[in-house]
């Protein structure tokens, strides 16, 4: 036990490089402190450029609910330094202030399960002004700064809005209907269980993403579409449970091959046609039901569907 203890202390996760958020984080941070640079003021666009820490809480969440976290996000950044100047004179409200931005900051992210670096960037910019030049008249300035080159950084989380509106979106019914494929391929083996539980998660993933970016009064097909694909997904779930719970040991090569293009086509920005859907003799009334989905999943990618004209409830 104590051997596999030491091991996943030195295990490392494959993770996906965050290259885009990391770029995305750079010009947030860069890009105030250039435009100080050019008026002639270093040390603005320095404080500035403090506000471009607020791009750390950009995740795959849906543009919707990206812009109101980043904006608020954006005001805690200039609030606590703003506070911070007028408190750094006073070192006993100072640290009251500190302990207090860090307590609630830390409860917030915590209560709401919002990702990210929870209060640490609000606790240290608020500390980062004890070593400031202790000028209260200048609160008001700092907090402005910060707050304009948080506005940078919320530009530059937003900009993939203008290309493709719904793309943290599709990210998330990708990573579902990869789950799935995995699942699928799954059946029969020791592995069921532990991909049992990861389709799950990225089921509920799917369906909170899905929800804080819906808008009642602006329904688009896409949306209608990305919703209907996370509908299947949920129902094909359970067929692939039921399948398993019956005894099956695995699945014809076909299903699993047709559900893996299916998966590729929600991975690529301009889907190439599937076709041809396999034709295959001697399958049992649920895998015939589960092809039926994978079939119709790929309808909804490619073609015109007749459930998106339904409205999303929810």
């Amino acid at each position: 036990m104590a051997t596999s203890i030491i091991k996943d202390a030195f295990k490392v996760k494959k993770t996906p490089f965050p290259l885009r958020r990391a770029i995305g984080a750079a010009l947030s941070a860069s890009i105030p402190v250039i435009i100080g640079i050019l008026l002639g003021n270093f040390q603005y666009g320095l404080i500035a450029g403090i506000g471009g820490f607020s791009s750390l809480y950009v995740f795959n969440e849906p543009y919707k609910h990206r812009a109101k976290k980043v904006f608020f996000v954006i005001l805690g950044l200039a609030a606590a330094m703003g506070l911070g100047t007028l408190t750094a004179g006073s070192p006993v409200l100072f640290a009251v202030l500190l302990g207090l931005i860090g307590g609630v900051g830390t409860f917030v992210f915590g209560a709401l399960k919002i990702p990210g670096p929870a209060a640490i960037f609000f606790v240290i910019i608020f500390a980062m002004t004890s070593a400031m030049d202790i000028n209260p008249d200048d609160a008001l300035l700092r907090a402005g700064l910060v707050a304009m080159g948080g506005t940078v950084s919320w530009l530059v989380a937003m900009a993939g809005w203008f290309s493709d509106p719904y793309q943290p979106e599709k990210k998330s019914i990708y990573r579902l209907y990869l789950t799935l494929s995995n699942l699928l391929d799954a059946i029969g083996t020791g592995t069921f269980n532990e991909m049992k539980e990861k389709t799950l998660f990225s089921l509920q993933d799917t369906e909170r993403t899905l929800a804080s970016g819906y808008i009642s009064w602006r329904s688009t097909d896409s949306f209608k579409r990305l919703y209907v694909l996370k509908e299947l997904a949920h129902s094909i779930w359970m067929d692939i449970l039921e399948l398993e719970a019956k005894g099956n040991t695995e699945v014809p090569s076909e299903m699993s091959d047709f559900l893996k293009q299916v998966t590729q086509s929600l991975g690529k920005k301009h889907p190439a046609t599937i076709n041809t859907a396999p034709s295959m003799k001697r399958l049992s009334a649920l895998e015939e039901r589960l092809l039926a989905k994978f079939i119709e999943a790929n309808a909804v990618i490619h073609e015109s569907f007749p459930n998106l004209d339904r409205e999303s409830s929810l």
